[in-house]
């Protein structure tokens, strides 16, 4: 069990939950970590080697572990959520710190310094594959479930805000002090994650499914019945496709901009943080403005519009390697980025029953992302042979495509109307 029922703190408003709140500014400030993280990485390892092929192959050892969220989730479901966050980002951190020696001891790029940092980036990543399903279990544990949109809409914009500071200020902090400086700050900040977990209560409890159904199911007995679950509803499914798309084409997008910024545009890691920031800033204002969009049309749309919108802006950078005009189309696809995870986040949730999200959330996140390691494998390779602003064209038109989707029944029942929550639909 996760802990005891504190139901009169259950039953607060979202905004007066203080656990919700801890484990939202604990989070805040362990992604603007992984933003120092993410810009400093590609950027120290382009700069160092000068290889296109090199960006594309760090961006591919990264997410590698992605895959291992296809059973972590059967994993954590047994474990207690909090305790595994706090192991994930214990982990994280000593691997962050190791990154940072690494970058300290042998500041020329060698083939030993190339194996120990590809080794401890794939340790951090690989931690992180336990707190993506584990978290998505904690919250409703911790809040309401007719909370879940405007929770989902809140991280939305902490995600985005940390994304802000830290790229922001992470393009700044790397021109001033170097990458290893962001390294180090990135292990602080998984620290302090840790830290703040130690004071959440668990608000309900929920009994294991091996439990509810009366009998042990083996390990991957619960992970098919994980994916099972998706592909027997329609609404997931599609929800599924969407997400294996977009990330596909949205995987590499931050090692082509570290190309584009470096290349075409002749601009410098300020620079990228400024671009970056600005993919943030969108993404922030859409956390806000969700919750005023009409509830009686339906999400698909949301979901359709957003993804012709980021598309087009993709398509439309591609055209000019300018700063300011990069940085402009970056708030507005990012602003529709942000409705459409906003979105298709909180439409999956609801779908799921309570004792089944770690599970299912877990096979879930990994099937989303099986589609990053191939993508970043081949947008790797096109670096090297195509010009980059075909490249950018390509990723655009995906986008769009992977939003056509949702055009039929755009104005059907809501996801509650149809019924999500029956699993033999």
């Amino acid at each position: 069990m996760d802990g005891e029922i504190l139901e009169n703190s259950y039953c607060t408003p979202l905004y007066k939950n203080r656990d919700y709140w801890i484990l939202y500014s604990g989070q805040v400030i362990s992604q603007i970590g992984n933003s120092f993280f993410e810009i400093a990485l590609p950027w120290y390892m382009y700069t160092l080697t000068g290889s296109k092929g090199l960006l594309g192959l760090t961006g591919f050892i990264d997410s590698l572990p992605m895959l291992a969220a296809l059973f972590t989730g059967v994993f954590v479901e047994r474990w207690n959520k909090k305790s595994t966050m706090m192991a994930s980002d214990g982990v994280r951190s000593l691997a962050a710190i190791g990154i940072f020696l690494v970058a300290i001891l042998s500041p020329q790029i060698r083939s030993g310094t190339l194996m120990g940092l590809y080794t401890l980036m794939f340790i951090l990543s690989f931690a992180g594959t336990f707190f993506s399903p584990a978290n998505t279990a904690l919250l409703p544990l911790i809040i309401r479930d007719d909370q879940l949109k405007q929770a989902m809409g809140y991280s939305q914009s902490a995600s985005a805000f940390s994304r802000l500071v830290g790229t922001f200020g992470g393009g700044g902090l790397l021109t001033l002090f170097g990458a290893p400086t962001l390294f180090l700050l990135n292990a602080v900040s998984f620290l302090i994650s840790v830290f703040t977990l130690r004071f959440i209560r668990i608000q309900r409890t929920v009994q294991p499914a091996s439990e509810c159904n009366g009998k042990e199911h083996r390990f991957f007995a619960e992970w098919k019945e994980g994916v099972t679950i998706i592909f027997r509803n329609r609404e997931i499914l599609r929800n599924q496709v969407f997400a294996l798309i977009a990330n596909f084409v949205l995987g590499p997008l931050e090692i082509v901009m570290v190309a584009w910024v470096k290349g075409p545009m002749n601009g410098t890691a300020y620079d990228l943080g400024v671009i970056n920031g600005c993919f943030a800033i969108g993404v922030l204002i859409s956390g806000f403005f969700i919750r005023l969009l009409p509830k009686h049309i339906h999400p698909r749309f949301y979901v359709f519009g957003g993804s012709t919108m980021m598309g087009l802006c993709i398509v439309l950078m591609s055209l000019e390697p300018r700063l300011w005009y990069a940085v402009g189309l970056a708030l507005v696809s990012s602003f529709a980025l942000g409705i459409m995870n906003a979105t298709v986040g909180a439409m999956f949730i609801e779908a799921i029953p309570v004792n089944l999200r770690a599970r299912v959330g877990g096979a879930s996140n990994a099937l989303d992302r099986l589609a990053v390691p191939a993508g970043l494998a081949l947008f790797g390779f096109l670096i090297i042979v195509i010009p980059l602003s075909w490249i950018l064209i390509i990723i655009g038109v995906f986008v769009i495509l992977s939003g056509l989707l949702f055009i039929p029944n755009l104005v059907t029942k809501t996801p509650a109307e149809l019924g999500l929550l029956d699993m033999d639909s």
